[in-house]
């Protein structure tokens, strides 16, 4: 239960890492992959340290974190959120399209990586599982998203 809610800590990281980066790079694409990668590692060697009987992978957080801020540039890119119906939902297909392509990218990587001791995870039914970490990270995104826009809508002057 606790690594359900340090994914949540995940996403806020991932927040703040995304806007650090894109504020000193302004290349959209690479502060996004950057972010993801850096943050990943981050949260993936705290995740080593303080959750090693949850029996998920510590390579696991970097993938997620990863897919899910390649997915993020692309809502952004192609102004996704502007759509209707996507603004109620963009948490939840955010999610679904997170866990799904960190489950491929594993997948893929067990492929070209046969055997390899730090492969451990559970095979049955782990789809669903990448799919709740990565509602839990959007989650803990929007969530930070939606408090610095309040922060920022009650700085400015009123007029």
């Amino acid at each position: 239960m606790k690594f359900y809610l340090f994914m949540i800590v995940t996403g806020i990281g991932l927040f703040l890492c995304d806007r650090l980066l894109l504020r000193l790079l302004k290349i959209g694409l690479v502060a996004s992959l950057l972010s993801g990668i850096f943050c990943g590692v981050i949260f993936g060697w705290l995740a080593k340290l303080f959750f090693w009987k949850v029996g998920i992978s510590w390579f696991i957080v970097p993938l997620i974190t990863l897919s899910g801020s390649l997915l993020l540039f692309l809502f952004a890119r192609y102004q996704l959120y502007q759509k209707p119906l996507i603004q109620v939902f963009s948490t939840i297909l955010l999610g679904i399209g997170t866990g799904l392509l960190a489950w491929l990218m594993l997948e893929l990587l067990m492929l070209l990586l046969p055997s390899q001791p730090w492969l451990f995870f559970r095979p049955h039914r782990f789809w669903l599982e990448m799919i709740l970490l990565g509602f839990l990270l959007h989650f803990g995104y929007a969530f930070s998203v939606r408090i610095s826009k309040r922060l920022i809508r009650a700085d400015q002057p009123k007029g």
